[in-house]
């Protein structure tokens, strides 16, 4: 069974009444390839590129509407006509047999529909675009809080319950991220505050983003990895000058990669790193 879930209504493969799928084109295929060759003037073939970069996704969903009487059928082309009034881009998310992904997409054919009803029923189209080539999994958030180091072993003595307790545990101020997807990842991440600047560390690869800029108490930096911008609280608040390593991370599919939170300077109250990770599909 597949399902679609976009504006607010629910269409349905197997539903034999509402909004049913009759046909999902452009999200199982690849995004296309965007080359842009140039041709050898007086030679045969064209000049190479040093990469291939994939199109933005457009995505046509064909169905029918069952209606349980004409009023309600009526009330549902009215509904579909008003997909997306807003005008802006929200989140289009099929639920596919073994999982779900989502894209963030525009209205881009406004829903197709007969010009005159003679029975609560009636098929329509309508068309979405993503500009971001990539399909994402459902995210999950992976918090750590800073390093702590504490006491830390027990050593048991002999046989029974004694033991030796040196003190309790520290924390590693350390995560891991998976992208179990097939394309790669830029992981967006916040910081709560409060401290005087941050390091996050993708240990795995030895890059660093680094903020030389306080984090208020009851403030969060948020970082984009794609974009390479950053903001506080809001994104009328840009603080991305103060960044002054950008070794923005990715992780590609099917790796692993351990993440190091780092304060920089005093700390005040329980600054956490927060990682959204959200594995991507081509």
């Amino acid at each position: 069974m597949t399902t679609i879930e976009f504006d607010g209504l629910i269409f349905d493969d197997a539903a034999t009444s509402g909004l049913t799928i009759s046909k999902l084109t452009g999200w199982w295929d690849g995004p296309g390839v965007r080359l842009n060759l140039n041709d050898r003037p007086q030679a045969h073939g064209s000049f190479g590129v040093a990469k291939a970069w994939r199109t933005a996704r457009t995505v046509t969903v064909e169905g029918t509407c069952v209606g349980l009487s004409m009023a309600d059928t009526y009330a549902m082309i009215d509904r579909l006509a008003a997909l997306q009034a807003s005008g802006m881009p929200g989140v289009f998310r099929v639920n596919e047999p073994f999982g779900s992904k989502q894209i963030v997409a525009n209205l881009a054919l406004a829903p197709q529909m007969p010009d005159q009803l003679f029975s609560p029923f009636f098929t329509f189209s309508f068309a979405v675009t993503s500009p971001d080539s990539f399909k994402y999994g459902l995210p999950a958030a992976i918090s750590t809080g800073v390093p702590v180091a504490a006491g830390g072993l027990i050593y048991p003595l002999g046989s029974g319950s004694a033991y030796w307790d040196y003190g309790t545990g520290g924390a590693s101020g350390r995560i891991a991220l998976t992208n179990i997807g097939t394309a790669p990842v830029f992981p967006p991440f916040e910081v709560t505050g409060g401290l005087d600047g941050v390091v996050v560390t993708d240990v795995t690869t030895n890059q660093v983003v680094r903020l030389d800029r306080q984090i208020p108490a009851g403030s969060t930096a948020f970082f984009n990895q794609r974009t390479g911008r950053a903001y506080l609280d809001n994104v009328s608040s840009d603080i991305s000058p103060f960044i002054s390593s950008r070794g923005w991370f990715q992780i590609g599919p099917g790796e692993t990669h351990q993440i190091q939170f780092q304060p920089l300077g005093a700390v005040v109250g329980s600054p956490t790193l927060t990682v959204r990770m959200s594995p991507a599909y081509l």
